[in-house]
């Protein structure tokens, strides 16, 4: 019996097993897939896109699941996305879908794939969508898929899914730019109409398109009330005109130099003489529009995607419809990728096995003939993979484009070592060119949004030489000022009316200051991680350099007149024993520093925007700054200050204690003053006040150092009757040394002495 129950257990245990297998694998699972709005051209195709893909999916079947597609896109979407709204608006809806479950798959953009990431973050796009690197969101499938298994796609687009390693996006498309004309030669009633079959293919820039118009038509229609086409014609226009491409780093300079006027004037003229109708009209046609206009007659060339040649040819039968690339073959070549949303709830293989299939060489091929869409093929395998043979025999056209095409990154065009994230470009961007396009912004104002998305607000082109001199030359001089009040301080650190408040501690407070003074120069290049720590540490020691001292010699004054350390702790509360408590102090704080610069991740985000200015700012992941603890303790340190001040309230205020109250007050109200100043410059003029920013800092510091030790020095240089006894050896005390508790008591003046020079005398001498 035992035997036959074990049996029966085990059976009972593998059933459960298979079932359990068969109910996760097996059953039918409805993928939802979230792609982008269809243009009004490729709308046609759009009624039986997901049935018809989901049919030929299952062909592919394998295993025993049966995974069915659903795809589906957001009808409130604006397709031609003509103001910044309408963009914020698509990708805030990506972002709420990829934040649930709703959706499992999307097909994205590489302009919205990796779009926030970038050495340099903005704190625009992370304030305006509440959420930084977009990507935590997606499937990390680098695990799944080996690579051999993507070899058929082309290299550089396969390059682009992955970031830092980590495969998020496999390709499912592609995209460029072609004109379409109709063929003049087959019109027997446009006799002086060019050939522009052969016009546009000898054409060496766009101005030349511009000599084809014909009659009172539109030479050009190009939809340039959207603003991807219109930022993908500003690039194309001026890498076909410029060269740009043959060097980008350097010639992008050319957006934001002395001579960048005249281009963005030339860019401007030709849009001008593209159109017959008035520029603000022109402006605000959509793609749809040039489309309809083409169809109507009214314009010779349409600038289309290759994409929109199925519909195109298919729905304009009865005209001879021919297809060129723009002149030079330079073409913004755009890619789409599948994502598989991390929050989905299907089993993630079966994820992996329909996003393999979605992106395969017979799916592509399947939508190329079907949908007119163009596939991720590396064109250069067509010799040997049948699949993508069979594309270009059948799409010769396209497959030969793209064999000659000489393709532009729209991403890559704006891409630098200090760049703002493309997300950021692709928001604002579009909208000044506009601006300037209709004469309502001046092209300076363009050029200062170009030097901005290259550069940070101390390389800008027009303040780069100014900028240093503006900024070092004030630190220069402060810190002259600064070293010649220590000599003076370390000079008279004998003298009775200096005495008491610890010359020596004073000179590590000034030397604290200092540290704050020449601060602008590290907070300026704030702009890498390894920065963003060293940063963080000096912070620390100048910090601490200010705050430690201040408290010792308060304790010290404290314990003194007080009565407790009379004879239990003279010994402890020498300079010499308070150095090495200082020095500990902050070597704790130090090391605490370094804990949290290396163990919580930080990230480089930019005040302002690229229509201001771009401040780098070093902030925590995860919002939490970590740096509070330290911040904490200096405040309880602070307020035991304030607490000792305020119980020997007639001493402090006789001696001058209060002012290390108002010092630290002053120097704290200084540090988030200018942090926050930083983040809300006004764009009018902001780098006269970015500087203004740093010098008032540098000179509130000054006026920390005179609040410290200014009274005192003026007294001395006024009363030099006491330079003799300064520098006898009645009071040349090692301070580093002396027990005796009484040598750090103040003297005070005799009152009833007859003579007008005024005789200090020990106080704890005179006392009983």
């Amino acid at each position: 019996m035992t035997f036959l129950s074990k049996f029966l257990h085990l059976g009972v245990i593998n059933f459960l097993i298979t079932l359990f297998i068969n109910v996760s694998y097996g059953q039918d699972t409805t993928i939802q897939i979230l792609l982008d709005k269809p243009d009004v051209i490729k709308m046609s195709y759009w009624k039986n896109y997901s049935t018809l893909s989901d049919e030929n999916l299952l062909k592919l079947k394998t295993g025993n699941s049966t995974n069915h597609v659903y795809f589906t896109y957001n009808i409130n979407e604006s397709y031609e996305k003509k103001e910044l709204k309408d963009y914020k608006n698509y990708v805030d809806y990506i972002i709420n879908e990829l934040k649930t479950s709703t959706v499992d798959m999307f097909i994205l953009d590489e302009n919205f794939l990796f779009s926030d990431v970038a050495p340099i973050e903005s704190s625009y796009v992370e304030d305006t969508f509440q959420l930084r690197q977009f990507h935590q969101y997606y499937l990390d499938m680098t695990d799944y898929i080996k690579k051999e298994e993507l070899s058929f796609h082309d290299p550089k687009i396969l390059e682009k899914g992955y970031l830092d390693g980590h495969l998020y996006g496999l390709p499912y498309e592609v995209d460029y730019d072609l004109f379409y004309y109709t063929d003049s030669n087959n019109n027997n009633n446009n006799n002086n109409n060019n050939n522009l079959q052969n016009s546009i293919l000898e054409q060496k820039n766009w101005k030349d398109l511009l000599s084809m118009k014909n009659g009172g038509k539109n030479p050009l229609g190009l939809g340039l009330g959207n603003d991807e086409e219109l930022l993908k014609l500003f690039t194309e226009y001026m890498s076909n005109n410029y060269d740009i491409l043959d060097n980008p780093e350097e010639k992008f300079e050319m957006f934001y130099n002395d001579k960048s006027s005249d281009l963005f004037n030339d860019f401007r003229n030709f849009v001008k003489q593209s159109t017959t109708m008035n520029i603000k009209d022109f402006m605000s046609l959509g793609q749809e529009d040039a489309y309809n206009s083409f169809i109507n007659g009214e314009i010779d060339l349409f600038k289309g995607k290759a994409s929109h040649y199925d519909p195109i040819v298919q729905n304009n039968q009865n005209k001879p419809i021919k297809l060129s690339l723009p002149p030079k073959s330079l073409t913004v070549k755009s890619r789409k990728f599948l994502v598989i949303n991390g929050n989905s709830k299907i089993n993630r293989q079966q994820l992996i096995d329909t996003a393999l299939k979605l992106t395969s060489k017979e799916m592509q091929l399947f939508r190329a003939e079907n949908f007119g869409t163009i596939p991720t093929f590396d064109i250069t395998q067509k010799g040997k993979e049948q699949i993508i043979s069979n594309y270009c025999n059948e799409k010769s056209d396209l497959c030969g484009f793209l064999e000659r095409m000489k393709s532009i990154d729209l991403k890559e065009f704006f891409n630098g070592h200090y760049n703002s994230p493309f997300m950021e470009v692709r928001l604002l961007l579009p909208q000044n060119l506009k601006q300037f396009l209709m004469k309502t912004n001046e092209p300076k104002r363009i050029a200062t949004i170009f030097d901005n998305i290259k550069n940070l607000i101390i390389e800008q082109w027009n303040h780069r030489n100014v900028s240093k001199l503006s900024i070092y030359l004030p630190m220069v001089i402060f810190t002259l000022f600064s070293v010649a009040v220590m000599a003076m301080v370390y000079k008279n650190r004998n003298h009775p009316y200096l005495k008491p408040f610890s010359p020596n501690l004073c000179l590590l407070i000034i030397l604290g200051f200092i540290l704050r003074i020449i601060s602008p120069q590290f907070l300026i290049r704030n702009d890498s991680i390894r920065n963003c720590q060293i940063y963080r540490i000096y912070d620390t020691i100048q910090t601490d350099l200010a705050v430690f001292p201040m408290f010792a010699i308060t304790y010290r004054i404290f314990t003194i007149y007080t009565g407790k350390t009379r004879f239990n702790f003279s010994k402890v509360l020498n300079n010499k024993n308070l150095f090495k408590c200082i020095i500990i102090a902050i070597g704790f704080m130090i090391c605490l520093s370094i804990f949290i610069s290396l163990v919580f991740k930080s990230y480089i985000v930019s005040a302002g925007n690229i229509e201001t200015y771009r401040h780098p700012i070093c902030k925590f992941v995860g919002g939490f700054d970590y740096s509070i603890f330290e911040r904490w303790i200096n405040r309880f340190v602070f307020f035991g200050m304030v607490i000792m001040i305020i119980k020997t309230y007639r001493i402090s205020k006789h001696y001058g204690q209060f002012s290390f109250v108002f010092i630290l007050i002053l120097n704290f109200l200084i540090e988030h003053t200018e942090d926050l100043l930083l983040s809300i410059i006004p764009s009018n003029g902001f780098f006269i006040y970015y500087s203004l920013v740093f010098i008032v800092s540098m000179i509130m510091y000054v006026v920390c150092i005179y609040l410290l030790v200014g009274n005192k020095l003026i007294y001395i240089m006024r009363h030099p009757a006491y330079e003799e006894s300064n520098n006898s050896e009645n009071y040349t005390i090692d301070y580093l040394s002396t027990t005796d508790m009484s040598r750090f008591l103040p003297m005070q003046k005799d009152n009833n002495s007859k003579n007008k020079t005024s005789v200090v005398v020990s106080k704890y001498e005179t006392e009983p």
